[in-house]
């Protein structure tokens, strides 16, 4: 037969469409028939004959109908060889039995175009399961497939043909997979069993924009490995009809089911996988039949109900890993839980990993019966309750009424596993445990004097099961018992812990063992409840878990392994602790650290990052580690002792910082913000650059003495300089090496044992020597001690003097604060003080205090406050010389009595001169009260007056007693101005009479007595006596 197709259109399709009718229309697709032989190779062309039995000598194409049936050979065998792909149009088998060879290596296809019929008497085999695969796809000229193979098992099957429909006509058996990558499925009325079945293509694949349509009214769905449909970005995917789903796994997207079964699944010991993974589908109803963990994660609405069956099991739900979205469980309708038993076994609702994860509701009420609710909080404005039931961790968020009563259970009878009911006792000593009960995560837990009755006995606890008690107490242990904590052979996924919902009281006799493969078996301690720990716990992990929990530490906690912290309030109680490592999740949690000390061999990590929800409430704390992770909250101490590089990537506040590592630590982009600086033996600290980094020191820095390894401070880059910033002076102690350092603010940076390795800016390096003068740099603080004093304005402590050896004492702006107070707690003895502030005022808490010379005070106040002890016990002060205030000066003294100018010939100034210099008012001179102002001598220059006050001096010393007391040869000049006094005696028995002469006007209020000597008043002088 010849014939010619000649093509005029430039469209491939329009010749697609000739073609096609060119080949229905001449009849090239055959019939082949299976020839008499009983058993045969499919891809044997001798084996094929035509409807009426006459040899065909070819194996069927893709457009050939296949007819596997021959009366004549009864039950017939066809095999597929492995290897080889195999076409048919319509395929049809009846009384035999295919057996399929595919292998791992050689897979095979089967690709059906047209229909697929089994009669029931086909029986199929298939040597490996996934490798042997049917599908129903290709150029056929059909807009519905049938498939018809009622219950026979196909094994593997793909339906991925676009806009055309797959027809369900009998139960459908597929034992390994089932493929509906796109078209309409129709299977009303039937049941359709797979191993898994995926809608759509896993992965991101261009067919999933494609839509899916399945028509299931009246039909349930039975896999018994998973039901997939995912990552169907953009193509809808919908299920028509009332319809039921049965699967152990669901991974599914935005996806509509009626009801879903969630079914048995226990994944093997090497394998850690979930029974649902969603991102927002919704399911009107969820029926989980599970006997064992349910493990959920991501987001799902449950539009009519969420029906538990199995009593007491556990639903656990996180997000996905490292995301912190798809976590809400969306509850539109009801719950029910199944009755408890005899034990009165509770359904527990649990969270897996450290992020939150919600319950969410926008209106009305929903309740959870004979539920434990662990760790999930409530969102959307509904009310959430809990009936017959317990709210542990996050009870702040739910309504909790009828809670279930604890029980408390003893460990009898020796060795044995936490699962045996027959070690658990309503008493001590003796087995009374009528319902063969084992404790809820409600119920507590003791072991005592007679848990064991031999050495060498264990409570195993099982690490791929996990354990749960509410208060766990083990105070004595007489007979040397353990509780073990293992994992059984070849379990190799996450860690099911012992979980503690209430308080643990581990006393010091108390053993915990892990078997060599649970060397990470996690406690977690998630309630409300003191934890008192005596004992170590080698090998074990301390979980602190749950946002609504209050930990309450009633002992020092000493750990061989890690100690993690992801929610909840944190009392230390001021108990030290120590662990290898000590991690903080994001959980919501705070730290009351009270006066601890924390340590750590590797890590403390406080928080994951700066921006989690963590209070830290440590600012009498201390930390030590290699590593330190912290929200940017001031600590009283931290110390970091790494070997090797540590970056700091956040903000970083102490009252002390001490580097004894010798790993450089580098702060890069952040600032460091410590009172005091310590650097240790080879200490290396590098800061940024960058806009906001730098390292602020409020009070010193100390590196190690001059026969250690130098320390070293630099800056990141080797042409910019770091900032190094003081709000006062910043010494520099110590064999230091600075480089490309610039002093910021503050105002002196002295640096005096520290080697200037270049580059640097604003740093005074000069030696300590001791030049004459000593500068007070001590603030508030004790006057005489010699580390308050600087040789230098502003500069490091002195070392190389006394306080008496020093020609003047000198207190300007560099070395105190507004209302700084200088305490003199000691009778002390110096010579001269220079007060030299700028405009800030300062206090002096007298003892005694006596100066060999004299007094100077500039553009400050200066109060000298004695003991207030009445009349009589007035604080001595004793000047030798003068009193000099200038140039805004002010001078306040109360419960005082000063005795000066005793060393007259050594000096040509007024005892109290009060200068009054161009632009400036008049110094002030004030009396607070009960003092006395006793002049002893007055300067040999006789043109200088005594006393010479300025004149607005007024009432300013209306509370004070003057009493001349004159021990020098000369005459004493007053120049008064018009001032105010209580009260003015002269009394200098056994002297030569001198004159003491008025140059102005004095007022007094009590007393004016001249015992001895002469007094002269200048014409137009008055002295008056006033009740003021």
């Amino acid at each position: 037969m010849h014939f010619k197709i000649e093509l005029k259109s430039s469209k491939p399709r329009v010749f697609i469409f000739l073609l096609s009718i060119t080949f229905a229309i001449k009849g090239i697709a055959l019939d082949h028939f299976w020839d008499k032989v009983q058993t045969g190779n499919y891809n044997d062309p001798a084996n094929w004959t035509d409807v009426s039995g006459n040899p065909l000598g070819t194996i069927p194409s893709p457009t050939d109908n296949v007819f596997l049936t021959n009366a004549d050979a009864g039950h017939i065998t066809v095999i597929f060889p492995a290897g080889t792909t195999f076409f048919a149009n319509n395929f049809y088998a009846e009384n035999a039995t295919l057996i399929f060879q595919g292998s791992n290596l050689n897979p095979l296809f089967i690709q059906v175009h047209g229909d697929l019929t089994f009669e029931s008497n086909v029986i199929t085999t298939y040597n490996v399961p996934h490798v042997n695969k049917w599908s129903i796809n290709g150029p056929g000229f059909k807009d519905e497939h049938l498939i018809d193979t009622k219950n026979i098992d196909l094994n593997d099957l793909t339906f991925d043909v676009e806009g055309v429909a797959l027809n369900v006509k009998s139960p459908l058996t597929v034992n390994a997979t089932f493929r509906f990558y796109k078209g309409v499925l129709l299977a009303e009325s039937t049941q359709i069993t797979v191993g898994s079945m995926f809608v759509g293509v896993p992965g991101y694949s261009s067919d999933n924009a494609l839509i899916k349509d399945l028509y299931l009214d009246n039909s349930i769905i039975i896999c018994t490995n998973l039901f997939y449909s995912k990552y169907n970005n953009t193509g809808a995917v919908t299920l028509h009809g009332n319809h039921t789903i049965s699967s152990p796994r669901f991974f599914l997207d935005d996806i509509h089911l009626d009801h879903a079964i969630l079914t048995n699944f226990d994944p093997p010991l090497d394998r850690d996988e979930l029974n649902m993974d969603v991102r927002n589908p919704i399911i009107n109803h969820l029926e989980i039949d599970n006997e064992f963990l349910t493990r959920i994660a991501g987001s799902m609405t449950i539009n009519n109900l969420l029906e538990i069956i199995q009593p007491g099991k556990t639903i656990e739900f996180s997000t996905f890993e490292n995301w912190a979205y798809f976590n809400e469980l969306t509850i539109n309708g009801s719950v029910t839980t199944p009755p408890g038993g005899p034990c009165n076994l509770l359904t527990m609702f649990t969270i897996k990993n450290e992020n939150d994860y919600f319950f969410k509701r926008t209106i009305g009420t929903v309740t959870f019966p004979r539920a434990l609710i662990h760790n999930i909080k409530t969102t959307g404005g509904a009310s959430f309750n809990v009936t017959s039931g317990k709210v542990i961790g996050s009870n702040a968020y739910w309504n909790a009424t009828l809670n279930t009563t604890s029980t408390t259970y003893y460990w009898v009878d020796g060795s044995g596993n936490w699962f045996d009911a027959g070690h658990w006792s309503l008493q001590t000593k003796t087995l009374n445990n009528p319902g063969a009960c084992v404790p809820r995560a409600v119920d507590n837990v003791i072991i005592d004097d007679f848990s064991f009755d031999g050495s060498g006995q264990e409570i195993l606890m099982d690490y791929s099961i996990g354990t749960k008690c509410q208060d766990f107490t083990w105070i004595s242990n007489p007979n040397n018992g353990a509780v073990t904590l293992y994992k059984p052979f070849g379990y190799t996924q996450g860690t099911k812990p012992h979980v503690n919902t209430g308080s643990f009281t581990i006393g010091p006799q108390a053993v915990f063992n892990t078997n060599a493969a649970a060397q990470l078996y996690q406690i977690w301690l998630d309630g409300q409840g003191d934890i008192n720990i005596q004992n170590n716990l080698p090998g074990l992990y301390l979980y602190f878990k749950g946002s609504g929990s209050i930990f309450n530490i009633d002992h020092d906690l000493n750990l061989d392994e890690i100690l993690s912290i992801d929610g909840g309030t944190f009392n230390t109680n001021n108990h030290d602790i120590y662990a290898r490592s000590i991690q903080g999740a994001d959980g919501e949690k705070t730290f009351n650290l009270g006066t601890s000390h924390i340590e750590s061999d590797s890590l403390v990590r406080l928080c994951s990052n700066e921006f989690s929800p963590t209070t830290i409430n440590g600012s009498q704390a201390s930390v030590k580690a290699k590593v330190l992770q912290h929200k940017p909250t001031p600590l009283k101490q931290i110390e970091l002792n790494n070997s090797l590089l540590l970056n700091l990537t956040y903000d970083f506040f102490a009252e002390k910082l001490i580097l004894s590592g010798e790993g450089i630590v580098r702060n890069s982009f952040d600032s460091i913000s410590v009172d005091s600086l310590i650097l240790g033996n080879n200490a290396k600290l590098e800061i940024g650059t960058n806009s906001g980094a730098g390292l602020r020191v409020n009070y010193g820095i100390r590196g190690p003495g001059n026969s250690l390894p130098q320390a070293s401070i630099k800056s990141t880059s080797s042409s910019i300089k770091m900032e190094m910033k003081t709000v006062n002076n910043l010494c520099i102690l110590g064999k230091i090496a600075l480089e490309g350092v610039q002093a910021v603010g503050g105002t002196i940076f002295h640096a005096p044992e520290s080697i200037d390795i270049g580059n640097n800016q604003g740093i005074n390096f000069s030696p300590n020597t001791f030049s004459g003068n000593l500068y007070w740099i001590g603030f508030t603080n004790e006057f005489d001690p010699l580390p308050n004093w600087s040789n230098i304005s502003g500069g490091c402590p002195t070392n190389l003097t006394s306080l008496k050896n020093a020609d003047t004492l000198v207190v300007d702006q560099y070395g105190y604060h507004e209302d700084d107070t200088l305490f003199v707690n000691n009778n002390v003895s110096i010579a001269n003080i220079s007060f030299r502030g700028v405009d800030k005022d300062i206090f002096l808490k007298l003892n005694a205090l006596f100066f060999t010379g004299s007094i100077s005070l500039t553009d400050l106040k200066v109060e000298f406050l004695g003991n207030d002890g009445g009349v009589g016990l007035q604080t001595l002060m004793r000047v030798n010389q003068f009193l000099d205030i200038s140039k805004g000066g002010k001078f306040y003294f109360e419960n005082v009595n000063m005795e000066m100018g005793n060393n007259y010939d050594e000096y040509q100034k007024p005892v109290i001169g009060l200068t009054k210099t161009a632009g400036f008012f008049d110094p002030l001179i004030i009396c607070r009260g009960n003092s006395t102002l006793k002049i002893l001598g007055t300067s040999h220059n006789t043109s200088i007056q005594t006393l010479k006050f300025g004149p607005n001096t007024g009432a300013n010393l209306s509370l004070a007693d003057f009493i001349i007391v004159n021990q020098s040869p000369y005459n004493m000049h007053f120049d008064f101005r018009n001032t105010k006094v209580n009260s003015f005696t002269i009394d200098a028995p056994g002297t030569i009479y001198k004159d003491y002469i008025f140059e102005s006007n004095l007022r007094f209020k009590t007393s004016l007595i001249v015992q001895d000597g002469n007094l002269v008043i200048q014409p137009g002088v008055v002295i008056k006596h006033e009740n003021f």
